[in-house]
């Protein structure tokens, strides 16, 4: 009964109505959002734009009728949004592991926001945006820091508690220019939207780091984009979309539980993939079937993956319904966000202690979980090769001579509550 309760709310979340999603984004105005334009751009949208636009319906109280439109064009393989480039729904973006591919909406309905913090300015939003020069001169980016782009996934925003946490864990850390890649424009269900528009969201992204590079001289080697859920992919995306403006890889790519509907399995440049950047790490930790609950892909696509606990159900998860809305004062968003995302979300919860923790989060590798289960991996070898910090820290020990083409997979153990990592 348990299992089927999870896959209808899973299901449900997927083909959520437009209903609900303008519920949900009233919920966040209220609970979590200071200020709209922290999470979409509302300079770049017009007043026909504003009519199309899922997250500017759900925040108007007097709304136009939106216009009928033609779908015909959905009927066609390919569409074009300058300086973008063009979406086909083409193999590979049409296969067995996503039946249903669908062109993203265009960038105006989308406005995704750039929100700078610094050290500087470490609660405040400081928005850049592309190609406008000035505002970034008088911002607070600092050409001598590296950036670490931040993303989230499918439903979320920019001012998620997990990504503000995360901001001020990694501030702490160094001096970084953390910027925030708020989505919300097309995070918007259905699901299979939200995938397509991430491909958008990708490039432009990629078009903003462009910017960076040129007028600020960031090095596209120093990036380090860490994505959550549909969020990974997005950042696979950036990576890709670097790749081919010719700006050479990303630094660091690092997937936390990359989402698994329309993803696992795929070709790899549909999803996360090593060759997204120089270096990609990934936090599994909701691998089970979609049909349990499971949101996260189980597949290795990094340079390493990690699996704590087997990547598939955390110490700490197992809770019912009633007991996750009891535990969030009977908030049904929160609750219902508890229950099945969890094992989503742990990975984040892991990431952002490693920051910070004079834990190591020391994983090993190993053929699998049982046989690490039971002690049979326990040698770092000769140069350390078969160990690795999980989070933040992961590069710190890593050669490019490690990887021979595969994935390596390590594995840890866990606690069920925070500090979660193991001395």
């Amino acid at each position: 009964m348990l299992i089927n309760l999870a896959d209808l709310l899973v299901r449900f979340l997927m083909v959520m109505a437009e209903l609900k999603w303008e519920s949900l984004v009233r919920f966040y105005l209220r609970e979590e959002i200071a200020s709209v334009d922290d999470v979409i751009d509302s300079e770049a949208a017009d007043s026909r734009s504003s009519s199309f636009s899922r997250v500017s319906r759900a925040l108007e109280r007097d709304v136009a009728q939106e216009p009928s439109f033609d779908p015909a064009w959905r009927r066609k393989w390919e569409k074009c949004y300058h300086p973008y480039g063009c979406f086909s729904t083409k193999h590979p973006w049409t296969s067995a592991q996503r039946p249903l591919a669908l062109h993203p909406e265009p960038p105006e309905v989308i406005r995704p926001v750039f929100c700078l913090y610094t050290r500087r300015n470490p609660t405040e939003c400081y928005r850049l945006k592309t190609n406008e020069t000035r505002r970034l001169k008088e911002s607070p980016f600092d050409r001598t820091h590296p950036v670490a782009l931040l993303i989230h996934g499918y439903l979320d925003h920019g001012r998620k508690p997990w990504i503000l946490e995360m901001k001020t864990e990694l501030l702490k850390l160094r001096d970084l220019n953390v910027v925030v890649l708020s989505w919300l424009g097309g995070s918007g269900p259905p699901y299979t939207q939200a995938v397509a528009n991430s491909r958008l969201v990708g490039v432009m992204a990629a078009h903003f780091l462009a910017f960076l590079s040129r007028e600020a001289g960031t090095r596209i080697e120093e990036v380090h984009a860490v994505g959550h859920s549909l969020g990974s992919h997005l950042a696979s995306y950036i990576g890709s979309s670097a790749k081919d403006m010719g700006l050479g890889k990303l630094g660091r790519i690092t997937g936390l539980d990359p989402a698994e509907p329309h993803f696992e399995y795929a070709d790899p440049r549909v999803r996360l993939d090593p060759e997204d950047a120089l270096f990609v790490d990934v936090i599994h930790t909701d691998g089970a079937p979609l049909a349990t609950g499971g949101l996260g892909l189980l597949q290795p696509v990094g340079h390493v993956d990690f699996y704590p606990n087997s990547g598939t159900r955390m110490p700490g998860c197992d809770f019912s319904l009633h007991e996750a809305l009891e535990r969030e004062n009977g908030s049904v968003v929160y609750g219902l966000t508890q229950f099945l995302s969890c094992n989503h979300l742990r990975a984040v919860e892991y990431f952002i202690e490693s920051i910070n923790s004079p834990c190591l989060f020391l994983a090993h590798q190993c053929s699998n979980w049982v046989e690490f289960k039971w002690g049979g991996c326990v040698d770092c070898g000769q140069r350390g090769e078969k160990c690795a910090r999980m989070g933040y820290h992961a590069r710190e020990a890593w050669e490019p001579d490690f990887y021979e083409g595969e994935s390596r997979q390590l594995y840890l153990f866990t606690d069920q509550q925070h500090p979660y990592c193991r001395m």
